[in-house]
């Protein structure tokens, strides 16, 4: 039915601009309702960089360090946990090498770690026993490290998790597989020419 005002005329174009200006705002509350809602649903924090540890010798469950050799920069500290990371962010710099140690392996098993390179590809894999360390990429060739994967050789009571920075896309988390290669983890990116720039890792039981 239209309206009409005092003179007859039509109120229809105000009674339609009023309504689409509040399907508008609906459509605005609910877009942001459901932004909240994803971002209350992946709620984990990202790390933030703190002490360097040398080691964890008495951690009363698998633990993982992890240090990497950063372009311009070399060698770094020592951390461990999934609360801190290796590497750096907001410097444009490339992790080039991981040097990548377990205290405490599950069942004294092997761990091993493989390297995406720039203009190589992926790296032979490389494997330990607990408390030694794994190292993985390059040094003194200027080429950056795009991608790792971890995973337990024989043991998939616990896999790696964590997360990566990577050049242009920032801190995304990367859970364990739970299908092919289950426990196995990778974190960063192939094809994509951008570098992996720092590095979280920690370590979760899978009963």
């Amino acid at each position: 039915m239209l309206l009409y005002s005092a003179d007859g005329s039509s109120d229809f174009h105000t009674w339609r601009v009023t309504v689409r200006r509040a399907i508008r705002s609906l459509l605005v509350f609910c877009t942001m309702a459901a932004s909240t809602m994803a971002t209350v649903g992946t709620s984990q924090a990202a790390p933030s960089p703190g002490p360097g540890i040398a080691t964890v010798e008495n951690a009363s469950s698998p633990t993982v360090c992890i240090k990497a050799h950063v372009a311009d920069l070399g060698w770094g500290d020592w951390f461990c946990g999934i609360d801190t990371y290796t590497g750096t962010v907001g410097q444009n710099k490339a992790i080039e090498a991981l040097r990548i140690k377990v205290i405490g392996a599950p069942n004294g098993g092997q761990y091993c770690g493989q390297a995406h390179i720039r203009n190589i590809g992926w790296q032979k894999k490389m494997c330990r026993e607990a408390g030694q360390d794994i190292e993985i990429g390059t040094t003194g060739r200027a080429l950056p490290m795009e991608a790792v994967r971890l995973w337990f050789e024989w043991d998939e009571t616990y896999a790696f998790h964590g997360w990566s920075h990577v050049q242009n896309i920032g801190w995304t988390y990367h859970a364990p597989n739970t299908s092919a290669m289950a426990g196995m983890v990778t974190l960063g990116t192939e094809g994509k020419a951008l570098n992996l720039e720092a590095v979280s890792l920690g370590i979760v039981f899978q009963p």
